[in-house]
């Protein structure tokens, strides 16, 4: 294992509403949780 797997790993999400208070989804392409909607993010890299 190297030291870069043993660090914490970090990711953001949003929430976005407009101004009908609709939240903004998106259909996620890639696994894990592959076409399954999710709210907008991602990784950090460190």
């Amino acid at each position: 294992m190297d030291v870069q797997s043993k660090l914490p790993r970090i990711g953001v999400g949003a929430v976005i509403r407009n101004e009908k208070n609709e939240i903004l989804l998106v259909l996620r392409n890639r696994d894990p949780e592959k076409d399954n909607w999710s709210i907008p993010g991602g990784k950090v890299k460190p």
